[in-house]
């Protein structure tokens, strides 16, 4: 196994870290993870010298920066939606993503999967900043740069003196997906008619517990008499 087998090894064991670990609570950020995970499976094969491994990594890579990353944009930015929440949901958008991708690749939008995951990791960054969340904006700082790596470095190139453009892609997309996903999960509670609600937590010296003021039985209001 080569060093760019390897960097797809890496990757393809943080997705799947990744899968395990959101496919219960949140299926809009474990599904980017399967898919990408899943062309970097045959990546390994490609990169050891298996050849029939060519086609299936080359569209399976296709399908997932058409499917994987916007999804995950839209999980990242609106979490509680159902296509976050949902595994239906989910997997139905990835599809439709994927297939219109393809097809719009096949009929001659060679640039449709570049731009494509490039808008969505535009929108991460965004809603990272509004949202000050320093660890998720460092993956999507690390999205970005392998994006960057892709368009800038030349495929024969090395830059720091050893890293090939496809290491460097997939040592970054395993850093992107494991701030991105792996973040602590948010608590919340469960409303009565089961909807999410969140929940407030008092803080200290602020002279309140967050909840309404109750009297306690036989306690009556103090006046003054003459």
């Amino acid at each position: 196994m080569n060093l760019d087998a390897l960097s797809d090894l890496a990757l393809a064991l943080v997705c799947a870290l990744v899968f395990e670990r959101r496919i219960r609570d949140m299926p809009g950020l474990a599904i980017p993870a399967l898919l990408v995970g899943v062309a970097a499976c045959f990546g390994v094969l490609r990169f050891s010298g298996v050849t029939l491994a060519l086609g299936p990594h080359k569209f399976t890579s296709l399908f997932a920066a058409c499917a994987a990353f916007p999804l995950l944009a839209y999980a990242l930015r609106f979490p509680d939606d159902p296509i976050a929440r949902r595994l239906a949901a989910a997997s139905s958008v990835a599809f439709l993503l994927g297939g219109a991708g393809v097809a719009a690749t096949v009929l001659g939008a060679d640039k449709w999967s570049d731009a494509v995951a490039a808008l969505s990791a535009l929108v991460i960054l965004w809603t990272m900043l509004l949202r000050k969340d320093a660890l998720r904006l460092f993956g999507a700082l690390a999205l970005i740069a392998s994006f960057v790596v892709v368009l800038t470095v030349a495929p024969d190139a090395r830059y720091f003196g050893f890293l090939t453009q496809v290491q460097g892609l997939h040592y970054l997309l395993c850093l992107a997906f494991a701030a991105l996903t792996l973040a602590p999960r948010e608590r919340k509670a469960i409303a009565p008619e089961g909807k999410c609600a969140d929940v407030t937590t008092p803080r200290f010296g602020s002279g309140t517990s967050g909840l309404p003021a109750r009297k306690m039985p036989g306690t009556a209001s103090t006046s003054s008499s003459g």
